[in-house]
């Protein structure tokens, strides 16, 4: 008999693609969390020690600052994938700014 997936998990591709037992090993971490257009999840020099999986009806921007005061916009995360930690492991301070 399949387990049930956990709520915490639906809306986000990614995490949907896992099994139902990877998945429950995941799901007693993962906290649903409301954001709203503008929202910032990280900014340049913050320790990101978390993932964010971004779900339906969300998207993450990544903006990197460059030296004469402008910013480029580098990534853009949606609920296929992750932004955060996942990169450096939270062992880096984060390079651009998150934003919804």
């Amino acid at each position: 008999m399949k387990a049930a997936r956990s709520s915490s998990l639906q809306g986000n591709l990614l995490l949907e693609t896992l099994d139902a037992n990877d998945g429950a090993l995941i799901a007693r971490h993962v906290e649903r969390r409301e954001v709203r257009r503008g929202d910032v999840l990280f900014r340049p020099g913050d320790d990101v020690s978390h993932v964010t999986f971004s779900a339906d009806g969300c998207v993450v921007t990544l903006v990197v600052p460059l030296q004469d005061g402008k910013s480029v916009e580098t990534a853009t995360v949606g609920r296929e994938g992750a932004i955060g930690g996942v990169v450096s492991q939270g062992y880096l301070p984060a390079f651009g700014q998150a934003v919804v």
